[in-house]
């Protein structure tokens, strides 16, 4: 669940969209449940109604696969060498039972290229997702896409008219 941080922030980011009243939103979301709980307390101050909140598996985060909950140092002793190989090719690295980036890249040109990219949208997703969806949006190389920054949860993204630009954070 949300860190009492977490809450704090997803009440702020509420505010700021509060703050750009009048337009019509819809509010798409990953199915995890950080990002259903953020969307829940957007959801609830914008007075979304139901029919313009969605939920896509196309916005989860990335599979970390046998990584997943692992620190650093886990990862070192469970699998020697796998750090070293994700960091020669970061972009290509299929976690062991997950995901690459270039997977997740994937999922998000396929939720852009349904439309959903094309009317005002909130869209609450994760911190690869994230970097993953503004490359993509952006029709960026994998080299660029990685050298985006992190999106910080302190943030939120406009993305428009071919452009991205920090709204808060």
């Amino acid at each position: 669940p949300l860190t009492l941080r977490g809450l704090e922030q997803a009440r702020a980011h509420a505010e700021t969209l509060r703050g750009l009243r009048g337009l019509e939103w819809r509010l798409h979301t990953s199915p995890l449940f950080r990002a259903r709980q953020t969307a829940a307390i957007i959801a609830e101050t914008l007075e979304l109604p139901p029919d313009r909140q969605f939920e896509s598996i196309l916005l989860a985060e990335c599979d970390l696969g046998k990584f997943e909950g692992l620190t650093d140092a886990e990862v070192r002793e469970r699998h020697p060498g796998a750090l070293e190989a994700r960091k020669r090719s970061k972009w290509s690295y299929v976690f062991p039972g997950g995901e690459s980036y270039a997977d997740v890249h994937l999922r998000m040109q396929r939720w852009l290229g349904e439309g959903r990219g094309e009317t005002p949208a909130i869209v609450v997703t994760h911190g690869i997702a994230s970097r993953a969806l503004r490359g993509a949006y952006l029709g960026l190389e994998p080299d660029a896409i990685l050298a985006l920054d992190n999106h910080d949860q302190s943030r939120i993204y406009r993305l428009e008219g071919g452009r991205i630009e920090v709204v808060d954070g």
